[in-house]
């Protein structure tokens, strides 16, 4: 007889053996977890190298977080992950494109995927949606216009 005593362990209300965790659902509870960290990760990724795109690195703390029982390496793990994906949006159009068709893709994908960003830390943060996405496309926007800047002052 096999020792299956982790996948046959009770509920929590005591009604019988859990049924067992496949890969997906382990996935899939720690992405609901961190979503705290996934939306942070996001916009601090996509934030960050927007500005740099546009002249200077700029690093950006929107607050968007939520304590949760989530292990701290797995939260990481997961912000590492979203920062990639939410860093390479605004980069990708200046592989596909030449560099002024690359620039208005660029802002035009940034603009969504900050709003879609500004959409999550409202109902994270259980905010209102406009102000809430209105401060997100606002502190990406000053970060770009301080890049600008800093950009034209430096060359």
């Amino acid at each position: 007889m096999t020792d299956t005593t982790a996948q046959t362990a009770g509920n929590a209300d005591g009604a019988g053996p859990a049924p067992p965790q496949t890969l997906a659902r382990r996935v899939r509870r720690s992405f609901t977890d961190s979503s705290g960290s996934i939306v942070f990760g996001m916009e601090d990724g996509t934030v960050s190298i927007f500005a740099l795109v546009f002249g200077v690195a700029a690093a950006v703390d929107l607050g968007a977080g939520q304590a949760t029982r989530q292990n701290p390496y797995v939260q990481s793990a997961w912000m590492f992950i979203t920062d990639l994906f939410a860093a390479a949006v605004p980069v990708i159009p200046f592989a596909i494109f030449g560099l002024g068709t690359a620039r208005i893709v660029s802002l035009i994908v940034t603009f969504a995927l900050l709003v879609v960003l500004g959409v999550g830390r409202a109902r994270i943060g259980r905010r209102k949606v406009l102000p809430t996405v209105a401060q997100t496309v606002g502190i990406a926007t000053a970060a770009a216009v301080a890049g600008l800047l800093v950009g034209k002052l430096i060359s």
